[in-house]
C-alpha cells in the first residue's frame, strides 16, 4: 500500500490525476486506514472538482484522525455544502465550531498561518450571512497575519466594496494586483 500511495502522490505533483486517483484507490483497498492515501485522494478529488467524493474522504479523516489541517478542510467542505444547498445560517454554529477549534490549535501551535487561513474562514461564513462590518475585522486581521493569503485580500476587496464602494475595494485590488503580478489566476481575477 505505501508504494502505492507514494505513486499516487508522485502523480499527483506530475498532475495525472487518473492516475493518482487509481493508486490511491488501490492504496485504500488495501488499507482503508491510511490518513496520508485518504489525504491525498481527498486532494484529488478537490483538483478534479469531485466534491462529493472529496467531502467523502475529508469527512472520514475527520472521524479517524481529526488534526488542526484536516479539521480546516473539513470546516471548508461543510461550508461550501451549506453555500450550494442555502444553509448557511443553519450551519452556522457547527461550522463556527470547527473554525474555532482551528484557530485555538494554531494559537496553541503559534501557527500563524493556519490562524490566518482559519481567520480568513470565519470572515467568509461572516460575508456568507452578510455581516460584512465583521468579515471586513477578521479579512484584515487574517491578511495582518499573512499577506500571500491571496484569497483573503481578494475577499477583503470584495467586502470594502460592499461596505464603502468602488475607491476603497479599488485600491485594495491595485495593491493585490502588485504584490500577486507573478499569481496568474490571482492576476486573471482581478
Amino acid at each position: 500500500a505505501v508504494v502505492r500511495v507514494g505513486l499516487g502522490i508522485c502523480a499527483f505533483r506530475l498532475q495525472k490525476f487518473d492516475h493518482a486517483e487509481l493508486c490511491l484507490a488501490r492504496a485504500l483497498a488495501l488499507n482503508g486506514d491510511d490518513t496520508l492515501a485518504r489525504m491525498a485522494m481527498f486532494a484529488v478529488q478537490v483538483r478534479k472538482r469531485n466534491l462529493k467524493l472529496a467531502a467523502k474522504h475529508i469527512t472520514a479523516l475527520y472521524q479517524s484522525a481529526p488534526s488542526a489541517v484536516v479539521v480546516q478542510k473539513f470546516a471548508d467542505v461543510q461550508f461550501f455544502k451549506a453555500v450550494a444547498d442555502g444553509a448557511v445560517a443553519a450551519q452556522e454554529e457547527f461550522i463556527a465550531g470547527l473554525i474555532d477549534s482551528t484557530l485555538a490549535a494554531a494559537d496553541e501551535a503559534k501557527d500563524k498561518k493556519l490562524g490566518a487561513y482559519a481567520k480568513m474562514q470565519k470572515a467568509r461564513l461572516h460575508q456568507a450571512l452578510q455581516r460584512n462590518e465583521e468579515a471586513k475585522q477578521l479579512y484584515t486581521e487574517a491578511v495582518a497575519a499573512d499577506p500571500t493569503l491571496l484569497t483573503a485580500r481578494i475577499h477583503l476587496a470584495e467586502v470594502q466594496y460592499q461596505l464603502s464602494g468602488v475607491e476603497a475595494s479599488l485600491k485594495a485590488l491595485l495593491s493585490l494586483q502588485a504584490d500577486a503580478a507573478s499569481e496568474k489566476k490571482a492576476t486573471m481575477m482581478i
